[in-house]
């Protein structure tokens, strides 16, 4: 499946992208992605499990991973394990 984005612009990330890319007839990046469907044996409410795949330093720590079981929902705290500290 092809889907034409624009990092630079944010073209068709969250709205259609319209006539840039007439021969695209598809939906939005974000839309495809909320479209899949969860693993079956994943647990969803299950505790969350994120194991670390990659971090880096700038002006914030970022951490990038995979979930791979439970929810995070807008506005939850993390505990960042094994220091304890809260994100």
């Amino acid at each position: 499946m092809w889907i034409p984005i624009s990092g630079m612009t944010g073209e068709n990330l969250k709205e259609p992208i319209g006539n840039k890319a007439n021969w695209y007839k598809g939906k939005p990046l974000l839309e495809l992605l909320d479209e899949i469907p969860v693993d079956e044996n994943r647990d969803a409410e299950g505790p969350l499990r994120i194991p670390i795949l990659d971090k880096m330093k700038d002006k914030d720590l970022t951490i990038h991973g995979k979930v791979e079981s439970g929810t995070i929902r807008l506005g939850e705290k993390l505990a960042i394990m094994p220091s304890g500290n809260l994100a």
